[in-house]
Parts: structure tokens; C-alpha cells; sequence
């Protein structure tokens, strides 16, 4: 369902082989971790209300549906930068 690059602040150029992975910390790049815990946060908040809904009414628009869960998948993947990755 949703499809995207994950990044976090890197280009094509200055990718890490494959086996090697980027690391994002609390304790490095604090301001960046909060943007990631609060898109989380949101992506939580949008998840429990489209449940919500669905359970209190019993049925949903497919379109109402991907819209939605497009809005959840945004905030799933958005890309963090920082500069020392």
C-alpha cells in the first residue's frame, strides 16, 4: 500500500552499501528524532481515528479508505534529514 523511498537525509551519490545501515539517535540529532517520533505519533492518531470510524459506522467509502490511509502513509514515510548521516 505504501510505496515510497525511506531516506534519512541521504541521495543516490552518498547511499551506504546495502549491508550497512543509517541510524538515527535521541542523543545525535535531537531535533530530527523528535520530527520522527511526532510523525509516528500522527500517523498513530490518524490510524486509531480511521478505526474509529469504521467501527461506529460498520462500512467506509473505498475512496474515503485510500484517502485516508494515503494521509497515514505520509506521515509513515516521511523522509527525516539530518546533516551528519
Amino acid at each position: 500500500m505504501c510505496h515510497t523511498n525511506i531516506g534519512f537525509g541521504t541521495t543516490a551519490d552518498d547511499q551506504l552499501p546495502h549491508n550497512e545501515h543509517n541510524m538515527i539517535s535521541n542523543a545525535d540529532h535531537p531535533v530530527e528524532w523528535a520530527m520522527l517520533v511526532t510523525e509516528l505519533d500522527d500517523a498513530r492518531e490518524h490510524l486509531e481515528s480511521l478505526i474509529d470510524e469504521m467501527a461506529a459506522s460498520g462500512a467506509i467509502d473505498e475512496i474515503d479508505y485510500a484517502v485516508q490511509l494515503g494521509h497515514v502513509c505520509a506521515h509513515l514515510y516521511q523522509p527525516v534529514e539530518t546533516s551528519a548521516i
